[in-house]
């Protein structure tokens, strides 16, 4: 659009504002129409033009003084490309579209490809992550397993556990509860009721002389009995050595007093 000189005037009246604001509206619509020659229509068709497109009486005729619009229509028809240079114009544009189309498609398929190798990577290292971690946590589980079962077999167990089978000095076979003789205390306890009511050895047995023999044949002594005897065992009992019973007194010598003479009744 040509350039309209800058004014500071004001307009006196709402009619000299409407043709102003008319002139410049006919501009802007006579630039928006496709390919028309302007310059072979006569003042009345222009007036007449202006008149239907925007319902405003603007005056111009020949008469009137000029106020440019004829030689901005003339410069406006100069401006106007030719059809062959639009259609040109058109196709340069449509390859040129068409070739940014073909490259952004190639590059959207690299991107895309390079996308579904990143992927395809994450996911086997995540499947070899994952099949890594399987197999830690079924070696993990192996392990607890094994630690419950050494835990189990290293747990006392609350079943009673088999008799100590006790024979004594004299031949008599017993059998003793485990948790009364797992100590030496609660063996010689034993032993000493056994031989509450038993003659001669039984002071000895009071007294402690005697040896407890393992099944292995070996003496257990009263210091170890707790760490070597075991549940089950077959103990026998030995006397220490007695003394040699003192002799019995010897009869009284014979007397030399002869007897006295028999008695004869009278």
């Amino acid at each position: 659009m040509p350039d309209e000189p800058a004014t500071n005037e004001a307009y006196a009246t709402a009619e000299q504002f409407m043709k102003h604001l008319g002139k410049h509206l006919v501009q802007l619509a006579l630039f928006s129409l496709p390919g028309i020659d302007l310059t072979d229509e006569s003042d009345d068709d222009l007036k007449e033009i202006q008149t239907d497109a925007f319902g405003i009486a603007v005056e111009t005729n020949a008469d009137s003084e000029d106020d440019g619009t004829s030689s901005w229509v003339s410069d406006l028809s100069n401006l106007r490309p030719e059809p062959e240079d639009q259609l040109g114009s058109f196709l340069q544009d449509d390859k040129v579209a068409k070739e940014e189309a073909a490259e952004a498609a190639v590059q959207a398929e690299e991107a895309e490809k390079k996308v579904a190798k990143e992927s395809e990577e994450t996911k086997t290292a995540y499947e070899k992550a994952l099949e890594k971690a399987l197999e830690e946590a079924k070696n993990a589980q192996e392990i607890l397993k094994q630690a419950k079962e050494a835990a189990e077999r290293l747990k006392p167990s609350d079943a009673p556990k088999p008799p100590i089978k006790f024979m004594d000095a004299v031949g008599r076979r017993f059998s003793f509860p485990w948790h009364h003789c797992k100590t030496w205390k609660g063996m010689e306890e034993l032993i000493k009721q056994a031989f509450l009511q038993v003659d001669i050895i039984g002071p000895h047995v009071h007294e402690g002389h005697y040896d407890l023999v393992g099944p292995d044949g070996e003496i257990i002594l009263p210091q170890v009995w707790e760490t070597m005897v075991q549940p089950d065992w077959a103990i026998t009992m030995h006397m220490w050595p007695m003394p040699e019973p003192p002799a019995p007194p010897s009869p009284p010598p014979p007397s030399n007093v002869p007897p006295p003479p028999p008695h004869h009744d009278m």
